[in-house]
């Protein structure tokens, strides 16, 4: 639906996270149902598999929104191992096993470009995903922006690329954030935004000109796009992340870590708190037209409940907090689901009152 004067634009920011991608459809499925059909989003912007999602939904953004989370529900459920990666006992996995070995070893010519083969990704993406639909939406208004983000091998910093018909937004030096606008988003854009270093194979993209390169995984620095999502045009924003926010086992410490735990810490710095961050910080921004702090809506993907609390017990000890809006259980479907979290969800607008 275009966008309509005196609307306010909705942005949809979805984070990375592996295989929870499909937390995000099945959160989409209860979310998006309940807004007004003004309220659809029309700014959708995502890093890695957040990426892979926003992609689908640029493209289907003409289609009835039923319909197209129904799709994307059906795409997750029947992904498989050998729909992202090669199988490990293939002719192409042990190639790769060979040339890690050789590099290993330093033997001259042999080089590691990764430990997967992700080539059976692309080919689900393209098979999938109808990426020439996302322009044509963009073309009629049904999208104001689409854009998906990913890191640089040269720079390490993040790149954002953009499918507008506005001019792409200037360069954010301080957070170290550029823009490209593309003729249109394509495969290359998404799986370099998807391509987590060492795992996967960084990814040649070769348009827009100016930012041909070799890309990695754009969660590598900005795993959730917030800011990206206002520079092009959105003035309410709904967050899906893949990583709870909680202080859940904070007060352990008695045993000893094992190094998954250290893993955990890294992720934990990496995913999580800078979305913590920019979150608090958009809380803090004044909504210029109506002269308030903005209203977060926050559900913690495994403990909706519980965050809702917490929430409640921020505001009571800190009233000069702008409210927050937590949702209840049924906005946050067990992980990895699709569709609605119990049969005959009803499918109404929550009221705002938290």
């Amino acid at each position: 639906m275009p966008g309509q004067p005196g609307r306010e634009e909705v942005g949809l920011v979805l984070a990375g996270g592996g295989a929870r991608g499909a937390y995000e459809v099945g959160a989409l499925s209860e979310l998006l149902p309940r807004l007004e059909p003004e309220e659809r989003p029309r700014v959708i912007v995502g890093t890695s598999v957040g990426a892979v999602n926003a992609a689908y939904l640029a493209a289907t953004a003409d289609q009835p929104l039923a319909d197209a989370l129904k799709q994307a529900c059906e795409i997750w459920r029947d992904m498989s191992w050998r729909s992202a990666l090669a199988p490990l006992t293939s002719i192409a996995q042990l190639r790769i096993v060979l040339r890690a070995a050789g590099d290993a070893l330093g033997i001259p010519g042999a080089r590691a470009w990764s430990l997967m083969d992700a080539a059976p990704l692309r080919a689900t993406l393209e098979a999938r995903i109808p990426f020439e639909r996302i322009h044509e939406n963009v073309v009629a208004g049904h999208l104001g922006a689409a854009a998906v983000v990913a890191t640089p091998a040269s720079t390490s910093l993040s790149v954002v690329f953009t499918d507008s018909l506005g001019e792409k937004p200037p360069t954010d030096h301080r957070r170290g954030i550029s823009y490209e606008a593309t003729g249109r988003l394509s495969p290359d854009h998404v799986l370099a935004s998807a391509a987590i270093p060492g795992t996967f194979p960084a990814v040649e993209v070769k348009d827009p000109e100016p930012a041909r390169g070799w890309y990695f995984d754009g969660g590598t620095r900005l795993n959730t796009p917030i800011r990206p999502a206002l520079d092009l045009g959105a003035e309410r924003l709904i967050v899906v992340a893949l990583h709870s926010p909680g202080l859940e086992g904070a007060a352990g410490g008695a045993l000893r870590p094992q190094i998954l735990d250290g893993v955990a810490q890294l992720l934990q710095a990496v995913l999580v708190d800078p979305l913590v961050n920019d979150v608090q910080t958009l809380a803090t921004i004044p909504d210029r037209r109506r002269r308030r702090r903005r209203r977060v809506l926050q559900v913690d993907p495994l403990h909706p409940d519980r965050a809702a609390g917490a929430q409640r017990d921020r505001q009571a000890r800190r009233p000069g907090l702008p409210p927050a809006v937590c949702g209840p259980a049924e906005l946050a479907p067990p992980l990895g689901e699709c569709g609605p979290s119990r049969p005959g969800a009803r499918h109404r607008r929550q009221s705002p009152q938290g």
